[in-house]
């Protein structure tokens, strides 16, 4: 349990800092657009509550699916597909550019001499001691 929650505080640090690149926070806010586009045509297109437009728009750009709701209307489907290609491009985009500057982030730890683990390693062995 410790180590889960040195590496999500680790992953909000990558995050937070992240945030700092101009690109990323376009990506994001596209990203929010597709996903409140999404959710809205569902909402009026398929006649589904927000909650279930939202869910369906949030497990179709991350690729899990789930097969409890899909879109009956010709128009939603057409919607799905085009929505699939756009959303998907967006999604990769954005986790891409987090991991790479996490990646740097670690290769400069690295060049001036801090190991990158070696905090996770300190805070599991504050967790485990005490």
């Amino acid at each position: 349990m410790g180590l889960l929650l040195l590496m999500l505080v680790r992953f909000g640090r990558t995050m937070k800092d992240a945030f700092r690149e101009r690109d990323l926070r376009r990506i994001l806010f596209f990203l929010l657009i597709i996903l409140a586009s999404g959710t809205i045509f569902y909402h009026i297109a398929e006649k589904w509550n927000i909650l279930d437009s939202l869910y369906f728009s949030v497990m179709t750009l991350s690729t899990v699916g789930s097969g409890t709701i899909e879109p009956s209307t010709a128009a939603g489907k057409i919607f799905t597909m085009i929505y699939i290609l756009i959303g998907i491009g967006t999604m990769l985009s954005f986790i891409n550019r987090v991991a790479s500057h996490a990646q740097r982030e670690s290769a400069v730890k690295t060049l001036i001499g801090l190991d990158p683990y070696e905090e996770i390693a300190k805070g599991v062995d504050k967790l485990k001691n005490g």
